[in-house]
């Protein structure tokens, strides 16, 4: 309860004074679908790290990420969390409302790929590192409860992760690669 007053307060004291774009603005973010605490922590763990947002937390109790930053980095905030905060049984979005041009940068994007057919987090992971070891994206974060995976690169990077991910995502039991007969 302390943390949404504090964050109410800002709010309204900076829209009171008129911020410009470069200066800090406050966000809340309700919870709708996203029960379980872990879950929470991995889309507050993605925002961090994909938008750059180093002022975000989660309340628990209330149901709230609150973030603090930029209007670009709140903008993706916004997008990755109504992107992860879903229905656990809900289909994924169409691929072509996955990405998210990074603003002020000319060949930056963040992308959202949903792995359909990897089982357990350890092949999310797995994907994880091959995707940073391969295309060498650092910022690539995973949503466990919806198998989706958030990366931030340029847009030829992203290019790299659509073809690889098809070879990585294949049914348990079934060779991954090209080299499969």
């Amino acid at each position: 309860m302390r943390v949404q007053a504090l964050v109410l307060a800002t709010l309204i004291a900076g829209s009171a004074f008129g911020q410009s774009p470069d200066q800090n603005i406050n966000r809340v973010f309700h919870f709708t679908h996203t029960q379980a605490p872990q879950s929470r922590q991995e889309i507050l763990n993605m925002i961090r790290a994909i938008a750059e947002i180093q002022n975000a937390t989660v309340d628990n109790s209330a149901g709230i990420l609150a973030v603090s930053g930029t209007s670009g980095q709140i903008a993706m905030a916004e997008w990755l969390f109504y992107n992860m905060d879903r229905p656990a049984n809900a289909a994924p979005p169409d691929p072509g409302a996955l990405q998210f041009t990074v603003a002020g940068a000319s060949n930056e994007v963040a992308r959202i790929f949903y792995l359909t057919n990897t089982p357990p987090p350890q092949a999310v992971q797995e994907a994880i590192n091959a995707i940073r070891a391969v295309i060498e994206i650092q910022r690539v974060v995973a949503y466990n409860a919806s198998k989706a995976i958030a990366m931030r690169g340029t847009v030829e990077q992203m290019a790299a992760v659509q073809w690889l991910t098809p070879l990585m995502d294949k049914p348990a039991g079934q060779p991954t690669g090209t080299n499969s007969r």
